[in-house]
């Protein structure tokens, strides 16, 4: 059997999900996972190391195919060229970048332009006295989502960011060999295709995955399944932001876990936990029932 290797950070994860759904590229290929994130992750296993591991090169060398993450910035023994002169001449390279925008936020409560900016800095929590209080909780955070919603935002900065946004990804696009630019361009207003900056959504990947097994000759098309990949990056849009943008999908939100949520429960949960990446369902549950109960 051929040998399809990913060498990729958390990306890649999302890549195997959905490749592996190809009954045809299953039946064609041994799919292999080299984690980038063991090399450049501070206390991963790698970390410290100068070259790769053993193991991972003789993964390299029987390869047939490898979709490599692109290497934007210098990291030695990590770089494209690098991990490539491992492999055999015909092995098939497939280079992708790691997927980034911000299209889906501008500015937040308080002006700031996302969650991580706004929890060091936010004057909320200072204006209310108790967080127990669920009524006048409540009560002070719509107020500021208001607030936020009928500021005279200036439309020429807003159309400027739309543009940079937009300039960014298709830069972005051009390091891959899987183009993803016309398909970002035609569907970013029908479909949330990102959660948080560096997290693309399920939906995303599972174009992406598409285009690749095109890519390698598997006829074979795989069916969207919606993994929830990441949804504790993501954060409110806020409405005045969904409609300047005349964004096509719902409006809707969820916290890790698939879990619905109403935009002032999002910024109760935030207050009540001071944490922007929560990554447990049961305490996502937890404090949804300590709103939703009081």
């Amino acid at each position: 059997m051929k040998q399809l290797t990913i060498f990729f950070d958390c990306h890649g994860y999302e890549i195997i999900k959905n490749i592996m759904l190809s009954r045809e590229l299953l039946s064609k290929y041994e799919v292999n996972f080299i984690q980038l994130n063991n090399y450049v992750v501070k206390g991963k296993v790698f970390s410290k190391n100068n070259a790769l591991d053993k193991k991972d090169i003789d993964i390299l060398i029987k390869s047939d195919i490898l979709i490599l993450q692109v290497i934007e910035k210098d990291r030695g023994y990590l770089n494209n060229i690098n991990v490539i002169k491992y492999c055999k001449k015909n092995c098939q390279i497939i280079k992708i970048p790691h997927y980034r925008n911000s299209i889906y936020s501008y500015k937040t409560l308080e002006g700031y332009k996302d969650k991580y900016e706004l929890i060091k800095n936010w004057q909320l929590p200072k204006k209310i006295t108790n967080l127990n209080n669920q009524k006048e909780t409540v009560k002070q955070i719509k107020k500021e989502i208001k607030k936020m919603n009928s500021y005279p935002y200036n439309k020429n900065d807003m159309d400027n960011y739309i543009k940079t946004q937009l300039e960014e990804f298709s830069r972005i696009d051009s390091l891959s060999d899987i183009k993803m630019n016309n398909f970002f361009l035609n569907n970013y207003k029908k479909y949330r295709l990102f959660q948080g900056r560096s997290y693309p959504s399920s939906f995303f990947f599972f174009e992406l995955a598409n285009n690749k097994i095109n890519n390698i000759r598997i006829n074979q098309k795989i069916l969207f399944v919606d993994n929830y990949y990441a949804e504790n990056t993501s954060e409110p849009i806020p409405n005045y932001w969904y409609k300047f943008n005349n964004f096509e999908f719902d409006n809707i939100h969820y916290v890790f876990g698939h879990l619905y949520v109403t935009e002032y429960e999002w910024y109760y949960i935030l207050l009540l936990s001071n944490n922007i990446n929560i990554l447990s369902k049961e305490e996502n549950i937890n404090y949804l029932s300590k709103i939703r109960n009081n």
